[in-house]
């Protein structure tokens, strides 16, 4: 869990959740190797957690209750990713 500040919502509400929830992300990434060639495929927040709503009032920026403070947790769920890495041998300096 982690500590959430206290804000005003509005002229007579405040936040009532101090702490957000503990959660578990799992990233994982598969690398193949071919001579100079390095090929990869992987994926980050496995376990698709979200936070729901993370920004207050985001709809109005420049209001006077838009809270950016109160995120917690990842606001993106599962995602996936392949790439390739070729690799340049460089000279040796001579001092």
């Amino acid at each position: 869990k982690s500590r959430l500040p206290v804000n005003r919502l509005s002229a007579t509400t405040v936040t009532t959740d101090v702490y957000g929830e503990a959660y578990a992300r799992f990233n994982a990434q598969i690398t193949r190797v071919l001579k100079k060639w390095e090929f990869y495929i992987g994926g980050e927040n496995l376990s698709n957690v979200k936070q729901q709503n993370p920004i207050i009032d985001a709809e109005n920026p420049f209001g006077n209750y838009f809270d950016a403070t109160r995120v917690w947790g990842p606001i993106v769920g599962i995602y996936g990713y392949i790439g390739f890495r070729y690799s340049i041998k460089h000279a040796k300096e001579n001092n």
